[in-house]
C-alpha cells in the first residue's frame, strides 16, 4: 500500500483517493490528475477501521497565483462508519486543485494535489521527443535522398571569382 500513488496518510491512518469523471469516463478511475474540466466524484476511503469512528471534513480548493486560494467545496466534520466519503465537485477550469482531508484527532490535513486538464511534464517530454525525432530523421533520410534538410538559395553569379 505506501507504493500507491493515492494513498496518503492521516497521522498513522491510511487515506485512498479516486476521482471519477463518469459522464466521459465511464470506467476510469483518477488520483493525481483528471483529464478534463466539469463534474466529478471525489471518494476517500478511510483504509483504518479507526478513522472510521472519528470526524472528518473535507474541502476542495483551487490553487491560484492570488494570496487566498478559490474554494470549490466544504463538507462540514462528521463520522463515516462506511468509511467511505463522496463528493461531487465541479472543475470549471483546468488547473491544479487540492482536496484537503481533515481528522479529529489527526495533526495537520491530509493533501490529495489533483491536476485537472493539464498536459503532465510526460506527455510534453513525449512530445519534444517526437518532434526533435522527426526532425532528425527528415535530416538524415533526406539528406541520403538528396533532400536539402532546408531550402537553399543558389549563390549569385556575381559573388563567384
Amino acid at each position: 500500500m505506501d507504493l500507491d500513488p493515492c494513498i496518503e496518510r492521516a497521522g498513522v491512518y491510511l487515506v485512498h483517493f479516486s476521482a471519477y469523471q463518469p459522464q466521459e469516463y465511464a470506467t476510469e478511475e483518477f488520483c493525481r490528475s483528471v483529464p478534463q474540466t466539469g463534474s466529478a466524484i471525489l471518494v476517500f476511503d478511510l483504509i483504518d477501521p479507526e478513522l472510521r469512528k472519528k470526524s472528518a471534513a473535507v474541502r476542495i480548493i483551487e490553487e491560484t497565483n492570488t494570496a487566498e486560494p478559490r474554494l470549490l467545496l466544504d463538507i462540514p466534520p462528521r463520522v463515516y462508519p462506511s468509511g467511505v466519503v463522496n463528493a461531487e465537485v465541479n472543475f470549471d477550469t483546468p488547473g491544479q486543485y487540492t482536496a484537503l482531508m481533515t481528522v479529529d484527532g489527526v495533526d495537520g490535513a491530509v493533501r490529495f494535489p489533483i491536476r485537472v486538464a493539464s498536459l503532465s511534464n510526460t506527455t510534453l517530454v513525449l512530445i519534444a521527443g517526437l518532434l526533435i525525432g522527426c526532425g532528425v530523421g527528415y535530416y538524415v533520410v533526406g539528406g541520403k535522398l538528396g533532400w536539402p534538410p532546408f531550402p537553399v538559395k543558389k549563390a549569385s553569379p556575381l559573388l563567384k571569382g
